[in-house]
């Protein structure tokens, strides 16, 4: 009898990104909101926001900016291994 069978890696990566710094006056969305609001907003759409403010036609977005950023920490946890069937 064969038996077709696979090992199952699981784990949950956390990675770390490079700070970007903005300065909320050049973002008009931002405007006379408070820090709290302000951080609120952009976690909600930073994928609408421009990268670059001066040149918000320039098709990169904040949060393209944010991924962009070299990583300054990476860790794995929960790792799980186990083996089934392969059907």
């Amino acid at each position: 009898m064969k038996i077709q069978i696979r090992l199952i890696e699981c784990f949950d990566t956390t990675i770390v990104k490079g700070v970007v710094e903005i300065e909320t006056e050049d973002y008009k969305e931002l405007e006379g909101l408070s820090k709290d609001e302000a951080l609120k907003y952009i976690k909600e759409n930073s994928w609408d926001l421009p990268g670059d403010p001066n040149d918000p036609d320039d098709g990169w977005s904040l949060f393209d900016e944010l991924y962009d950023q070299p990583t300054e920490r990476e860790k794995e946890k929960n790792h799980q291994t186990f083996i089934e069937e392969a059907l």
